[in-house]
């Protein structure tokens, strides 16, 4: 009997891992329970290191966010200690099995790896598990989980003064094309003051372009400092070599393509995410690498500095995120529990949070002070390719190879809108500094304008509602009811968003992509 509900857990880890990654995460909610069925069942046979044995090695493939449920469910070590739900799940209790909800991919998945099951390892499964499809056509939804992490209430930066943004107030909006005549590009992005426009190739080069007038200089050669006096700290004109000036800089280094860079907020430097697992730091005086980051097992998808600089972040195909300093080559921590390779990342305003993005179609919250996770965010059904906070800080939006825009109420865990607009991959998103309003960019050609303000109003009369136990019927806003205005290229995807204080959206394009 044992060893049929351990080779049950054994043929899903199967299918987990055959399965593609945007369906890991529903797969892993199988994945977990029948981990839990498996050692109650041992403990109801009074086989507790049997089943510290089996838990200890099958925990390797849980979604790290389950790791505290795994500690609690270890101290129930003899059949004593079984809950009495717990007892009705093992006599097979058709009222007390597990629920799983997938939608309609995963669910097919699941029934197909069933089918090459032997009957008794079907009918334990189907003993204990009740599978139910989700139908909602596609549409992301909030989706009900086996416990979350707790999260200590989000601290909020002091809003600055900054011009107003709104529906009636709509910013003006300046297209920087990136022509691919020699270099196929990859990302992109501005410098902090929004002088400097970096891009990446797929040749492993990195390209600097200034968008003003001045020039970009490099700092003089050693022995002509010498000359100088240089006892004032800082760098001045004098030491600048005016016959240096070029509109354009090309950084060589990186031995793959270049997926992700990064300007420190203060300018000086330039950092660059490649192919070949490391991280390039650049300095913007002299136009050289000054450090390389190695430590990352695959290629590095994206890179981005916290709002204050000197941190950094990197996110990986080996299913890592890390935290750096600039003045070190090893990493702070790493954040281990994306179920796929990692995609993007972003610092909460506040800092002491970082949001990630996954091919496994979760977002999730790190603490990265204590290096573990606090919010999963699931609904996406594809890879999450950009995230975007709002200024206070409570809100998060994503957007994913499934075409949807979801706005997030980080404190409550909850999936406030799913907005449809988009019909290929979002690569940007970009919030006016007032919050009022949030841009998007998507490889289908478009940018999109969002009425933030308007959402937000109606997610709080809700919860209001639901607080106050409110028979009064919510009127449940539409995409349509928030799109602002969609303003279309002439074929040129969207690579970068970003907005200015003087009410400027700057974005960057390429005329083609690969």
């Amino acid at each position: 009997m044992l060893n049929d509900y351990e080779e049950l857990f054994n043929e899903v880890q199967k299918i987990f891992h055959q399965v593609p990654s945007r369906f890991k995460y529903e797969l892993n909610t199988v994945l977990y329970p029948t981990l839990v069925l498996v050692y109650l069942r041992m403990i109801a046979s009074g086989k507790f290191r049997r089943g510290k044995t089996f838990v200890e090695s099958a925990q390797r493939c849980i979604d790290h966010s389950q790791m505290p449920r795994i500690d609690k469910l270890m101290t129930l070590q003899c059949s004593a200690d079984l809950p009495r739900r717990a007892r009705k799940l093992l006599a097979g209790d058709k009222y007390t099995r597990i629920k799983v909800v997938l939608c309609e991919q995963s669910y097919d998945l699941l029934l197909d790896g069933m089918e090459e099951w032997t009957p008794t390892l079907q009918a334990i499964f189907l003993r204990h598990f009740k599978l139910i499809e989700n139908e909602n056509d596609g549409v992301p939804c909030q989706q009900t989980r086996m416990g979350c992490a707790v999260l200590d209430k989000l601290q909020k930066d002091d809003e600055e003064h900054r011009v107003p943004l709104s529906c009636d107030n709509l910013p003006s909006t300046y297209l920087y094309n990136v022509c691919e005549q020699t270099e196929i590009v990859i990302c992109a992005t501005f410098s902090s003051k929004n002088t400097m426009l970096a891009i990446g190739t797929k040749s492993g080069s990195a390209q600097v372009s200034s968008l003003t007038s001045a020039k970009l200089v490099q700092v003089k050669s050693a022995k002509s400092l010498e000359k100088l006096d240089t006892s004032t700290p800082g760098i001045d004109e004098r030491m600048m070599d005016a016959g240096s000036q070029s509109m354009l800089r090309k950084l060589y280094g990186h031995q793959g393509p270049v997926y992700g860079c990064a300007f420190e907020p203060h300018d000086h430097f330039l950092l660059t995410a490649s192919h070949d697992r490391t991280v390039r730091c650049w300095c913007l005086f002299t136009w050289s690498c000054v450090v390389i980051y190695p430590g990352h097992m695959a290629p590095i998808y994206s890179v981005c500095y916290a709002p204050s600089g000197y941190y950094f972040a990197t996110a990986s195909d080996d299913r890592t995120a890390r935290i750096w300093t600039q003045d070190s080559r090893k990493s702070l921590c790493v954040l281990v529990g994306h179920l796929a390779h990692v995609i993007c990342c972003k610092f909460h305003p506040n800092r002491h949070y970082l949001a990630t993005g996954s091919a496994d179609c979760t977002a999730r919250l790190w603490d990265i002070i204590k290096g573990v996770q606090v919010r999963l965010f699931t609904g996406h059904r594809d890879e999450i390719n950009a995230l975007a906070f709002s200024t206070c800080g409570r809100y998060m939006v994503t957007g994913s190879r499934d075409h949807y825009i979801i706005v997030w109420d980080i404190e409550k865990e909850n999936l406030v809108q799913a907005l449809a607009h988009h019909t290929a991959a979002i690569r940007s998103i970009v919030f006016a500094l007032d919050s009022k309003i949030f841009m998007a960019g998507a490889q289908d050609c478009q940018l999109t304008i969002w009425n933030f303000e308007r959402l937000v109003q109606e997610y709080d009369s809700d919860q209001i509602r639901k607080l106050t136990n409110s028979k009064r019927n919510s009127s449940k806003l539409k995409s349509e009811d928030l799109l602002v205005e969609s303003y279309a290229t002439r074929g040129s995807p969207f690579f970068e968003l970003r907005i200015t204080s003087r009410n400027l959206l700057l974005a960057i394009c390429s005329l083609s992509q690969e």
